[in-house]
Formats: structure tokens, sequence, C-alpha cells
């Protein structure tokens, strides 16, 4: 049985604005969790001390759960799914430790998968994207648990038992590095009947019953996923799964992906999109059933993503229902655009998010979209901030600039994650965020690397005088803090004496396991272009960096 994943989307719109500012307005999500909603990381309710030991609770568990009659060679599961409204089914496709799942919700099918050691996934509209394994907290906590069926081991420990809903054992799971989770064991059966877990911003609970037996094993063939919105609750259940069954290795293999959704003239190299640079922020105009459109083009948005408002005005069906939280609780649905054109660029059948989301920019702008991934993925952008010019190229003819500066980047959650340096601390994974007009510190890179991100005065000048200083972004805001850092490195050029802006609190917004946004403060200093199909950005260092309290040496280009 598979663990139902959660999924990211990042959304990377953010300005800095001064109290009783609002450049951006943001509909949050009718009603809330319920009152009784635990926070994240609150041990569970009716909790009291146990005299069982680790040991005690996985020996009977390993007993309930059966012995593997011999391993599997193949297996194939089908499960139904019902969620957001819509209804659907998943099915999985495992051969050893390789598998290929195709989940189909409503009108939207996507697929992930293992392949010879290489996890991947295929979105909604179609882009497949290898993974790094940016996120790895879930299997820390897999680890651990294995671990402690040989061994006492301090990641794993007995929080105590529970009377309700019926009486369990409850484990605590929070290795180093991993997620707090809390594992509840039927005292009765041995088995476990629930799972809580600690996220951003929220509890994600998740139940099992109607167990069956399989190839040996006692496997639950009901599963339910709740975060504490009922809009968001998932219903899965098993129809089937079955065993060492034919399976031909063209069912797990990596896709090679559907029909791009962006199409170019013919015989055309590259073509200048109807963009423009105000205050930081690449502006581009999109053309949707004949009404323009003001776009960001950002590439801290995992996807696309349209006002719901403006959906709503041009006719466009929208499906499904969920609460999503960034910055604060908003409601989200989807609809596919038939046709959405970008310039000399047509989308079609395109997938989209539609959020309440409007950014006024002076009198004559209004932002109700943003153009993240599945745009940048589908045409090779390149921004030069020198010219205030954006142009786009079929990502099979992108030639890299041979005196640029090679960064990789890592696309697991539809953002280029890279490497920066805060002083003498190393992140693996900032995002790389054209909808930032700040370079961000997220508040867990910070707590790791207090002397580092210690400001060196100006900060604290700037807060004397603007204490209330927030970002704005899609569903809310939140509090951020200037400082200066001695230094900050990013793709091969240092700077001294730099200014960033630091959050203060945990939320869904900071990205789990993301530590901070290189945004337009640093992004300004060079002509970018993204190579989402080879891994890379490259950075063109611009006439901006001339001058600067900086250095920089272009790096060799990957072969």
């Amino acid at each position: 049985m598979k663990s139902t994943p959660i999924l990211l989307f990042v959304l990377g719109v953010l300005t800095m604005a001064l109290a009783l500012t609002s450049p951006c307005a943001i509909a949050r999500a009718d009603g809330a969790p319920p009152s009784t909603a635990l926070p994240p990381d609150a041990p569970p309710p009716g909790l009291s001390p146990s005299k069982v030991t680790v040991a005690d609770v996985i020996a009977k568990w390993k007993t309930a759960h059966g012995t593997e009659k011999a391993k599997a060679a193949t297996e194939i599961e089908v499960d139904s799914i019902d969620a957001y409204g819509l209804t659907g089914s998943d099915r999985t496709v495992s051969v050893g430790d390789d598998y290929l799942d195709t989940y189909t919700l409503g009108p939207v099918t996507t697929e992930s998968g293992r392949y010879h050691g290489q996890r991947w996934r295929l979105n909604e509209n179609g882009i497949v994207v290898l993974e790094v394994g940016v996120h790895k907290k879930n299997q820390v906590d897999a680890q651990a648990l294995r671990d402690a069926m040989i061994a006492p081991t301090s990641g794993v420990t007995v929080a105590g038992e529970v009377t309700s809903p019926v009486p369990a054992y409850v484990l605590k799971v929070n290795p180093p590095d991993g997620r707090l989770e809390w594992l509840y064991f039927d005292e009765k059966t041995g088995l476990v009947d629930r799972a809580d877990a600690a996220y951003p911003d929220e509890r994600v609970t998740t139940t099992y019953d109607d167990y069956h037996p399989v190839n040996g094993l006692m496997e639950a063939w009901h599963t339910h996923v709740s975060d504490g919105w009922v809009a968001n609750d998932t219903d899965i259940r098993v129809l089937s799964d079955d065993v060492d069954v034919p399976v031909s290795s063209d069912q797990i293999k990596i896709p090679d992906g559907r029909a791009p959704i962006a199409s170019f003239p013919a015989n055309v190299k590259s073509v200048v999109l109807p963009a423009r640079i105000d205050d930081g922020a690449v502006i581009v105009r999109v053309m949707i059933k004949g009404r323009g459109l003001d776009f960001i083009l950002d590439s801290g948005a995992g996807g696309i993503l349209l006002d719901s408002e403006v959906a709503k005005e041009l006719g466009i069906s929208t499906f499904g229902k969920s609460v999503q939280q960034t910055m604060g609780a908003y409601e989200s649905t989807q609809a596919i655009i038939p046709n959405m054109d970008v310039g000399p660029i047509s989308l079609t059948n395109t997938y989209v998010d539609c959020v309440p989301f409007t950014q006024q920019r002076g009198y004559d702008t209004k932002i109700v979209g943003l153009l993240g991934f599945d745009f940048i993925a589908n045409a090779a952008v390149t921004i030069d901030f020198d010219k205030g010019q954006v142009t786009a190229t079929p990502p099979g003819d992108f030639v890299p600039p041979t005196s640029s500066i090679a960064v990789p980047i890592a696309l697991d959650d539809g953002v280029p994650y890279v490497q920066a340096q805060v002083g003498a601390a190393i992140g693996d994974h900032f995002i790389l965020d054209t909808g930032s007009t700040d370079v961000l510190v997220f508040s867990a890179f910070a707590g790791a690397h207090p002397k580092d991100v210690s400001d060196e005065g100006l900060g604290r000048s700037i807060s004397s005088y603007l204490p209330f200083i927030s970002a704005s972004g899609v569903g809310g805001e939140i509090t951020m803090i200037p400082t200066q850092v001695s230094s900050y490195h990013f793709g091969s050029v240092a700077f001294t004496d730099f200014l960033l802006m630091r959050t203060t609190g945990g939320s869904a917004f900071e990205a789990e396991d993301s530590d901070g946004l290189v945004g337009y403060d640093v992004l300004r200093y060079f002509k970018i272009s993204f190579d989402y199909q080879d891994g890379y950005v490259y950075l063109e260092p611009g006439s901006f960096l001339q001058g600067q309290k900086a250095t920089t040496q272009p790096t060799p280009h990957p072969k």
C-alpha cells in the first residue's frame, strides 16, 4: 500500500509593503477548520501514560501484520478516489522497487513513479519532472521506524495510550530532520488505525480500516485523509490488489510526457514576449478569449494561476474545490483553458489553478495571474533586466550563452531550487523567484545559522523607523525583518554588506524544506535564462553589477 502524497504548490508573488498598505487583494477561504482542530505539533488528546515499550507495540504489530508469503515480483493495485468534490481512480503498477502510479481525479490525470532508482512525476499539463529528493522528512521517519523494529532508537518512543476513538497505543516518531508523527496501534488488533503528521500550518490525520490479507500481509483497504478543512477530505478505497501478475517494462518506465501545451510560430528560434519590468516585477500580457490580462512571470509559482473572479467573468468552467494555504487560507478551484496566447506563443488546453488573487500596480495595471512552471518549462525564457526585455525559445532550440554562469536547479516542486550562501552558511534549497522583489531567508535557515544571519546594523536602523514591514502574497501577509549580512553569495557572485529580509515564523508560505527566496534584489544584476529541460539557470552579469560590492567569475558549463 502506498501513502497519499501531500502536494505542494508554491505561489511566489511577493512585495514588500509598509503597514496599512495593501498591494495585493486576497480573498480568504470561507469558514475555518473546526474549533477542535489541534495545532500541528500538539500531542494526541486524551493521552495517558503507558507501561508498554516500543518493542512490545512493534512485536504485536508484526504478528498482526503477518508474514509475506514470498517476495512479490509484481503488483497491481487499483483504488477509487473521492476528493475535492470529484471522483477518480488510482492505479499503481509495481515491479520490485520500481513503480508507476496513474492518478485520475475529475478530468485530470497525473503520474508519478520510480524507475531504476530515479523518482519522477508527470504533472497536470503533461510535463515530466525528474526529482532529486528535496523533501526527505517522510523517508527519514520511515527509516526510523525500520530501525526501531531492530533495536531501540531515540527517534521512536512511546507517547502513551488513548481510549478514543478506540483503545490504542501511541508511538511518537520524531527523528532528527524528520517529521513529527503519532502512530495509533489498536490495542485489540495490533494494527495501525491512525496517523497524525505535523506539516507547516496544518495537522494531517490519516485513518485506516477494512483490513484485507494481500500475499500474507494485512493491508488497509480504506484510507481517509483530513487536514481539518472538510473541503480537503480525501477518501480512498482499494478495489483490487493483485500480486505476481504479468507486467511489461513499458508499464513502469518513465514516460516522455504528453504533447507540449505551447506552440511557437513556424521556423522561429526566438520570440520577444509582450512584457515589461515594473519595480522588479516581470509583467506579461496574456490573451484569453480576446481579453488582454496582466500576469507576472513567476518562477516561484509551481504552475499557472488565474484569478477566480476573472475566470468567472470570462465564462471559464472550473472544477474541484479545496482550501490551500501559503500566507493564509484561501479557496482554490481548477480549470482547463482551451486557448491562451502569450504574444506569438499559443497555449492549448492548459490546466490552471484558480484562486482569489489580484494585485494593483499603479493606475493602469491589475495583475490577475501568474505564469509559472508550466509556461517556463514549455518555453526556455530569458529575462534581460538591463533592456527590460523578455524572450522565449523552444526548449530544444535553446543554446546556453557562452559567457554565463551555469547554476544547476532542482525542480521537484515545479520551482527552481538553487544553492546560495549567507555568511559561511550554505543552503541548497533557496527558491529562485522572479515573483519576489526581495531576497528572503526563511526562519528555519535563520534559526540554524544565527551568526551568519546576524544584522550588521543597517537592518536595525531601518526597523527603528519602519517597524512594520510585511510581505504580501497569495493568502495574506507575513512579517519580515530587514537584516544586513556580512556577505551573500549566489551564482559565483559574492555581495558584501548585503541587505536581505528574514521571515519570523514558520508557515506554509515558507515551503517545507526550503531555505529562502532569491528575488529581484539579486536577479536584477543579471540577464537570466531558464532552461528547465536541461536543469540549469544561466546568469550573464549585467551593467547593474558594475560598481557593486561584489566579485564575479563565470563557471564552466556542464558537458
